[in-house]
């Protein structure tokens, strides 16, 4: 009989051991590979002293419409130059509890699908999906170039039926979304620090810094 590994060739450094129904999902238990030395997740070198074995529970993507729960070994090292670290493994984030191929999956879906959906169709909490997008979105916000807004388009739109709003604020040349502290105040503010407008609702808003050469336009 050929080795299962050799068809589930997914979890680099760990082997299966076995595969048993859970329910309505998998459990797959891994174990690390005994001819491969663990690597500190710290600064990346090999280690030969283990200092004790811990197992967790990761989820990974569905297989065949079943949810999949990972019951993985992992090794705490003894490392020369970090002390004891646990081990590094590159298909696994450090505390994670999902591999990193089901992260980018949700972070993908996020991009086309509502937040709900997206939670159902993995199977998570409505929270670990909001966090996941919201660290997408901060590490796609870093690389791009500090926004420099001439011309604003500004819009607002109704939450939990009415009863809340928030706004939309969108640099009109580029229509990216401006990151910004919307300022609820009721004074008048220096234009050369500010630019002011009014909403539907007659209530001043401010938002910091544009400069006094930004115009405002609706939607």
């Amino acid at each position: 009989m050929r080795d299962i590994n050799t068809f589930l060739p997914f979890w680099e450094g760990f082997s299966v051991v076995t595969i048993k129904p859970d329910g309505d999902a998998l459990q797959i238990d891994l174990i690390p590979h005994a001819t491969r030395f663990p690597s500190c997740s710290g600064c990346q070198k090999p280690c030969s002293t283990t200092h004790e074995y811990c197992e967790r529970t990761i989820r990974d993507l569905p297989i065949l419409g079943r949810a999949v729960r990972l019951s993985v070994l992992l090794r705490r090292v003894g490392c020369r130059d970090c002390g004891k670290r646990m081990e590094a493994v590159s298909w696994l984030d450090r505390y994670a509890r999902m591999t990193r191929r089901l992260a980018e999956a949700v972070i993908q879906a996020c991009e086309r699908l509502p937040t709900l959906h997206v939670a159902q169709l993995f199977g998570l909490h409505w929270d670990t999906v909001r966090l996941l997008e919201r660290r997408a979105l901060q590490a796609a916000l870093s690389f791009m170039p500090k926004a420099q807004p001439r011309r604003l388009v500004m819009d607002e739109f109704a939450l939990f039926k009415g009863h809340r709003y928030a706004s939309v604020v969108l640099d009109a040349d580029s229509r990216f979304d401006i990151p910004f502290r919307l300022l609820d105040c009721f004074r008048t503010v220096d234009s050369t620090d500010f630019c002011q407008f009014k909403t539907g609702r007659n209530r001043l808003f401010a938002i910091h810094p544009l400069g006094p050469y930004a115009r405002i336009g609706a939607l």
